[in-house]
């Protein structure tokens, strides 16, 4: 395990076992550094015309673990207190996305309350007419965080892209603390205090083996590495500045510019590798050793050589 960072607890039960990583910057306490999913928008989600695309922040917050809408800014924290089942049935009413409660022909999903960027609450949304099913292409009326999609009930349209065209992905079942996944081969990613929850593949960081377009990089709720859009375009390579964690190249995470004696010091974040622990010698930075992510005996399988490369503090 990582000196100085405590090992994230698991919090989903998934369908497929994956490797379970701990968070650069925790403390036993939890406390310190967390990851925020963002979408980076060119316009108002509202236009049909935003560019969203989804990336993963690493940055200083209190605790929790939100999504937001814009270029990495923080928005004010809101109420995520306990869901509350719809009344009567009327769009918009609030509900539980992890039992699906809305009225039939209706389905629970996240959106921004404030026409802005933070998926931070769940509204009642039809269910459109031949709908669309796992893993087929999509369309989110409004951008990514509007709520409306043409996705059948219990998914959502995901990595939303210019023309608001996404893939239809499932929604946890379960609840929060232990999300469920019925699609083969994915893991519950739980963000925004519980407003959102996605069944995600899972991945090995040292083997990178999602997508071409994707990026391995582990799960901000813990419990799992995750496929997840690469958003560092020409940028993002070692020793980088980064602020996002799937900001850096495939191979490469966002972690602590102490990490390494190249990364700008004056910036928090960098990009570092990940490594295979059986090659002992291979991290490139000056005095950088490849450290197992996990105590011996247990890592889960298929996971046992993950490291990751840094300087002893």
């Amino acid at each position: 395990m990582r000196p100085g960072i405590s090992l994230i607890c698991w919090l989903s039960l998934v369908v497929l076992v994956a490797c379970g990583p701990v968070v650069p910057g925790l403390d036993d306490t939890g406390a310190g550094s967390s990851t925020t999913l963002v979408v980076s928008t060119s316009e108002a989600p509202t236009t049909g015309e935003a560019s969203t695309t989804a990336v993963l922040t690493t940055g200083a917050a209190s605790g929790s673990t939100g999504l937001l809408v814009g270029t990495g800014s923080s928005t004010s924290e809101t109420d995520t207190g306990a869901f509350i089942h719809p009344k009567d049935g009327q769009i918009g009413d609030p509900c539980n996305p992890f039992e699906q409660d809305c009225p039939a022909g209706m389905k629970c999903m996240p959106y921004a309350d404030d026409g802005g960027g933070s998926w931070n609450n769940v509204k009642c949304v039809p269910v459109v007419e031949d709908p669309k099913q796992l893993g087929e292409p999509c369309f989110a009326v409004g951008g990514g965080v509007s709520g409306f999609d043409d996705c059948d009930l219990g998914f959502m349209c995901w990595d939303v892209d210019a023309e608001n065209q996404g893939i239809c992905v499932e929604l946890c079942k379960g609840s929060p603390e232990e999300g469920i996944c019925e699609a083969p081969k994915t893991v519950c990613a739980v963000f925004a205090d519980g407003y959102l929850a996605l069944c995600l593949a899972p991945c090995n960081p040292v083997l990178q083996d999602c997508d071409p377009s994707d990026v391995c990089i582990e799960n901000p709720g813990g419990g799992s590495f995750l496929c997840v859009l690469d958003a560092s375009g020409d940028e993002g390579q070692l020793h980088d500045p980064c602020m996002f964690a799937n900001a850096c190249d495939p191979g490469l995470q966002c972690v602590e510019s102490a990490w390494a004696v190249e990364c700008d010091q004056m910036a928090e974040m960098c990009c570092e590798p990940f490594c295979d622990i059986t090659s002992p010698n291979s991290c490139p930075g000056v005095g950088q050793e490849c450290t197992a992510y996990f105590d011996e005996g247990t890592a889960p399988p298929g996971c046992e050589n993950v490291g990751f490369c840094r300087v002893p503090m």
